[in-house]
């Protein structure tokens, strides 16, 4: 279409028009049809009937999809006859922002534990064991109970540096810590910190902090760990509601009041919000997290960001057009994993790597299984 265009308009440039129009007029004719008039193909991707998905759902008292919260069952109630109107969907809004000149948070010598911090205290009247104490030559800050000496922020770094996780899992959290700076890298993606703090921190603290601090970072991450899984008990989140209250209490008993801010105090409210909405895994900001880092690096011209958005965006629309119609070409943004090598018929028979015989202990073998049995969902059903 475009090189015949090309053509008429080379040879008269009022000739495009006369094609326009004689394309716009073949559009008409073919405007009701349901099949391609040239190679036969459905115009409409058939789906699923929603009254057989409907039928399908268990009623278990469990929240496995947002069908299963009280918010969706009230829109049925009030409205009963939207659902049965195929091109009906239920959306939920999602509102962030984008920064694409980078964040002012990576900053060198942040912390919540400063000078300021402790001066805070002072003035609060709170833990005069960790005031600052002043010289003549420099301002002493007392270690607080959750300070790390440099031989304890190796040992966990250590540890951390040689978790191996699936592909997939998250990022090789092994090359977001180096050893030479004893802290964690500023690269580290939401998902990682969620990784962090739902399954790794908790190993990884464990020799190095006094047991009442590590109990409390514990409970914590067993909080975040709970409320992202993908089927929830509907009759353990008022008891959940009630743990993360007294979790947080015990925060305020170890860490000073800047730890405190707006994000750590909402914590409280995510029990109710999964109550009201459904499980997490279906709401959060992941996916349009990631698109906004495809976004950011779109900008060119600093002057005009939205321009750019704009126009990158278009280009890459038009390109993923024309890919659909070249063959043997691949989607736009869309990466074969090594995990799905198996689906290349080519790679039938080729070996991963040299095989290394390995003979756990009993000691390992038994702690591997109770871990399976404590921390995995799959093997419930089995366990009841």
């Amino acid at each position: 279409m475009i090189e015949v265009a090309h053509e008429e308009y080379s040879k008269d440039p009022n000739g495009s028009e006369k094609l326009l129009i004689d394309a716009e007029k073949s559009l008409k004719e073919f405007a009701n049809a349901t099949e391609c008039p040239e190679c036969g193909q459905s115009r409409w991707k058939n789906v699923k009937d929603r009254n057989e998905e409907r039928n399908e759902r268990i009623e278990d008292g469990k929240l496995r999809h947002p069908a299963d919260s009280p918010a969706w069952k009230l829109i049925d109630f009030k409205w009963p006859d939207f659902d049965f109107k195929p091109r009906n969907l239920r959306l939920a809004l999602s509102a962030d922002g984008v920064n694409p000149h980078g964040t002012l948070l990576d900053i060198s010598g942040k912390s919540k534990d400063g000078l300021n911090a402790r001066r805070d205290l002072v003035d609060l009247k709170l833990r005069p064991e960790l005031s600052s104490i002043s010289s003549e030559k420099k301002i002493f800050i007392p270690p607080a109970c959750y300070t790390l000496t440099r031989e304890e922020k190796r040992c966990v770094l250590k540890t951390l540096s040689r978790i191996k996780v699936p592909e997939g899992y998250s990022s090789n959290i092994g090359n977001l810590v180096p050893m030479t700076d004893l802290k964690l890298n500023y690269s580290l993606k939401s998902h990682d910190c969620h990784v962090l703090i739902q399954q790794l921190f908790p190993i990884a603290i464990r020799s190095v902090l006094p047991k009442h601090v590590r109990y409390a970072i514990t409970r914590l991450c067993i909080f975040f760990n709970f409320v992202c899984n993908k089927v929830l008990d509907a009759q353990q989140l008022d008891k959940l509601e009630e743990d993360i209250v007294v979790t947080l209490c015990l925060f305020e008993k170890y860490f000073p009041p800047s730890f405190f801010t707006i994000m750590i105090n909402l914590t409280v409210h995510i029990v109710r919000e999964i109550k009201l909405c459904g499980p997490i895994y279906l709401r959060w900001m992941y996916p349009f997290e990631r698109f906004m880092k495809v976004i950011k690096n779109s900008v060119r011209n600093r002057y005009c960001p939205e321009g750019c958005i704009a126009e990158s965006y278009l280009i890459e629309e038009a390109v993923e057009f024309c890919s659909d119609f070249l063959f043997g070409v691949d989607p736009v943004g869309l990466e074969t994993r090594k995990s799905q090598d198996h689906l290349d018929t080519s790679n039938i028979g080729r070996s991963l790597s040299m095989g290394v015989p390995f003979k756990p202990e009993e000691e390992l073998l038994r702690q591997a299984h109770r871990y399976v049995l404590e921390n995995t969902i799959d093997v419930q059903p089995y366990m009841e």
